[in-house]
């Protein structure tokens, strides 16, 4: 059974400031999209952000998964395709 996107931030973000993680939201939302609904595979991903000593923002997001947000601006992949 699939956890609601908006439960799944609430606890990442919930993670993040016991953490005391810096993060944006935007990227947050994108680890709750890329789990689809699955918190332990959403923690996965903050812990392993987190263990690289990375940011968690959009782009460590897609560094270390591999995966886009679906509110990526199209043009941005494809021109990061080309260089």
């Amino acid at each position: 059974m699939a956890i609601d996107k908006k439960i799944i931030v609430n606890r990442l973000k919930y993670i993040c400031e016991e953490e005391k993680l810096k993060y944006k939201i935007d990227s947050l939302e994108a680890i709750a999209n890329i789990s689809n609904g699955d918190l332990r595979k959403a923690i996965n991903i903050l812990q392993s952000l987190s263990m690289m000593g990375k940011k968690i923002n959009i782009e460590s997001l897609k560094q270390t998964t591999g995966e886009i947000s679906p509110k990526s601006n199209i043009k941005e992949v494809l021109d990061s395709k080309e260089k």
